[in-house]
């Protein structure tokens, strides 16, 4: 079993690590010029330049000037700020260097690009020394690695482990699915603030992982996703499973059990191919939402036209099939497990109460599945009356 090391011990692993690594500086300590750090030697050589004001006028503050204009201001209390939006990173205090390196790791991508494939000796050089630091780092984050995962790999799980407020999960590679299990919450799309952390992926299949079985919720909200499909989400989520705000057409790649809520709202979706088969919550959509949670009469009222107050369920999927707005019933009737074989089967269990259920939206199910549908031996009489006082408005 492999757990991550809470960010919150980072600052005591780094303390550690620099005892006995020549090639990364002390953490802790506060100098009154830039230029006594080895870290600004290597942010001069990408362009940055120290900023008027910077150790004169305010000894417990360096500040700093990025290659396109933008100031920083590394105070000795442990904070990144800029003068327009604030706060940009914390770290702890007096650790100018991890500051140094947050602003490397902030401008690296722009600076290669910059030198292009063939870059001077001087830059080559200084690339180097930056290669160094970064493994540095992450010796410290990572001082006992896994040996079914890369560098890449560990950052991403200690990124994405982690409730909304950035409480960590513990994760378990298991050996036999290849999969990550997590005790706890997912929630893709963030960051935590120490800079080894930065451009990590949000999309799990994009570092070669795939999602298991998730003990609490997985959050993948407003992210921009276009497609769930191949891209490593978990088969089974305890919790909820929030994908709104996307770009999402189906829910491919979805899970197909979820203990508490399924929230696919702000999507453009056209099916609901390989829908969960099991929610334990509401199921929320544009289109339409079930809700088992006892909704108040003022949100049934003002969201009448789509809000359903049933299970998702056999029962509850024809009541949407039946009742629902134009949009909800179009999208119901996409749902796989309202196929020829799954109302076979309910006709075979119990053919009175099928054939009762099936006669008022029998029209609204696609021609192609009304023909694969076997009425039982005895019951065409009765579902012909069924259907016949649906057409003259008397079921």
């Amino acid at each position: 079993m492999k757990h991550l090391q809470p960010f919150n011990q980072f600052f005591s692993l780094h303390e550690m690590a620099s005892k006995v690594s020549v090639r990364t500086p002390k953490i802790g300590s506060w100098v009154s010029n830039l230029e006594d750090s080895p870290r600004w030697h290597i942010l001069s050589g990408m362009g940055f330049s120290a900023g008027v004001g910077s150790s004169r006028t305010k000894k417990d503050t360096h500040i700093v000037e990025a290659p396109d204009g933008k100031k920083f201001h590394l105070t000795k209390a442990g904070y990144v700020r800029t003068p327009t939006s604030g706060i940009s990173a914390t770290f702890g205090k007096e650790d100018l260097d991890t500051m140094l390196f947050y602003l490397i790791e902030r401008y690296y991508g722009r600076w290669k690009r910059k030198i292009g494939r063939n870059p001077s000796p001087e830059d080559a050089k200084l690339d180097l020394e930056i290669q160094k630091i970064r493994d540095a780092e992450d010796s410290i984050l990572f001082p006992t690695p896994d040996a079914n995962l890369n560098t890449q790999q560990l950052k991403f799980l200690n990124s994405v482990c982690r409730d909304g407020y950035g409480a960590t999960s513990q994760w378990t590679f298991n050996v036999v699915t290849k999969e990550i299990d997590v005790d706890g919450d997912v929630t893709l799309g963030t960051k935590i603030e120490h800079p080894s952390y930065r451009g990590t992926e949000s999309i799990p299949a994009k570092v070669g992982l795939k999602f298991g079985h998730i003990k609490g919720n997985f959050n993948a909200f407003q992210i921009g996703m276009t497609t769930m499909a191949g891209k490593g989400f978990p088969h089974t989520v305890d919790g909820s499973f929030l994908c709104y705000r996307n770009k999402l057409v189906d829910l491919i790649g979805a899970p197909l059990k979820v203990g508490v809520d399924f929230d696919c709202q702000e999507n453009p979706l056209q099916t609901l191919a390989v829908a969960p088969f099991k929610i334990g919550g509401d199921f929320r959509c544009d289109s339409f939402m079930m809700t088992t949670k006892g909704t108040s009469k003022f949100m049934s009222r003002m969201k009448q036209d789509y809000w359903f107050d049933c299970n998702w369920d056999s029962e509850g999927w024809l009541k949407v099939l039946k009742d629902g707005n134009p949009n909800a019933q179009r999208l119901m009737s996409t749902l796989p497990y309202l196929s020829p074989d799954w109302f076979n089967k309910e006709l075979q269990r119990d053919p009175g109460k099928t054939v009762h259920m099936l006669a008022p939206f029998w029209k609204l199910l696609d021609p192609v599945v009304r023909a694969g549908i076997k009425i039982p031996p005895g019951y065409e009489d009765e579902f012909d009356l069924f259907t016949g006082f649906d057409e003259l408005g008397l079921y």
